[in-house]
């Protein structure tokens, strides 16, 4: 069978981009309101923005990447795309979740540590991506 098409597998990208993106931007806009515009100068600003955007995009997009090629390439082998692709669905949306919890962890200040045992928290922000696979590959049949 020929590979399926490539549209359908890069619209679950988009919500963990956008709370990638949006998590990366939240500290800076904080701090440019607490510090005000000082002496950066555009290039400054660009420069910060962009390596801010790249670490937070990075390990977010490449794990997925990864599973995308992965799970296209077993469903180009043995023709079955509906419960591949809401798997990926699934896993995009936890993985979302994972961040946005990473994001009001960091954007309130708070010490996640404060409120539950590291191991616990770890699981949790790994849980979710792997539980979302799980409900998504059950719910595409």
């Amino acid at each position: 069978m020929r590979r399926p098409p490539l549209r359908p597998w890069l619209w679950p990208l988009l919500p963990p981009v956008v709370v990638a993106l949006t998590s990366a931007l939240l500290p800076l806009i904080v701090l440019w309101r607490w510090y005000g515009r000082g002496s950066a100068t555009w290039p400054d600003v660009l420069l910060v923005l962009g390596g801010s955007v790249l670490t937070t995009l990075t390990p977010v997009l490449v794990p997925l990447l990864v599973v995308l090629l992965v799970l296209r390439a077993h469903a180009a082998r043995d023709g079955v795309l509906r419960p591949r692709l809401s798997a990926f669905w699934g896993l995009c949306l936890g993985v979302s979740a994972s961040v946005v919890l990473y994001a009001l962890g960091m954007l309130f200040g708070l010490s996640l540590t404060a409120f539950a045992p590291l191991p616990l928290l770890i699981a949790l922000f790994l849980g979710l991506p792997v539980i979302g696979y799980g409900v998504g590959r059950r719910l595409g049949g």
